[in-house]
């Protein structure tokens, strides 16, 4: 009963923090269009116009690298209007489906209430000799041995 209420609680808070991230969506996609827009009317790309040296930047004058394909490639696209806000929004809501998904699948895992499925091999042959089943948290095998697989026998071995 405890692990049942631990779980809808669990499910409740990813629910509210999606719908927190899914509120925001509109601010922040307005706002990387307008930051965007700007560096792609500017006559240089953001890295070269930012200023270098010891202290110009509050991290002591260390940047990132920046890409500078990537950086020419998405200010051209946005020159063009192939990236906009609706873009921009799209990709934002497309990543927080994703991860809102992906934080489902591992917390089922982490909780052994993954997907699974029984699987059988059935073996064709008139013999039928098992080694020891192998066992792993997601999966169990039970091979046949090598020696009996089926009447099959290694390269060189006579029966």
């Amino acid at each position: 009963l405890k692990g049942k209420f631990v779980r809808a609680q669990a499910a409740k808070e990813r629910k509210a923090r999606k719908k927190v991230l899914t509120r925001y969506i509109p601010d922040v996609a307005n706002a990387i269009a307008i930051m965007i827009s700007a560096s792609a009317e500017a006559a240089e790309p953001p890295s070269k116009r930012c200023k270098w040296g010891p202290g110009a930047l509050s991290n002591g004058g260390k940047l990132w690298q920046v890409d500078p394909v990537f950086e020419g490639k998405l200010l051209e696209q946005v020159r063009n209007e192939d990236v906009q806000r609706s873009t921009i929004e799209r990709k934002l809501s497309d990543f927080v489906e994703r991860m809102d998904s992906e934080q489902a699948l591992e917390h089922s895992m982490q909780n052994k209430e993954g997907l699974s499925e029984t699987m059988h091999l059935v073996p064709t042959g008139p013999v039928h000799k098992f080694v020891p089943t192998v066992r792993h948290p997601t999966c169990a095998f039970r091979l046949l041995d090598t020696l009996c697989a089926g009447g099959f026998l290694p390269p060189g071995d006579v029966k």
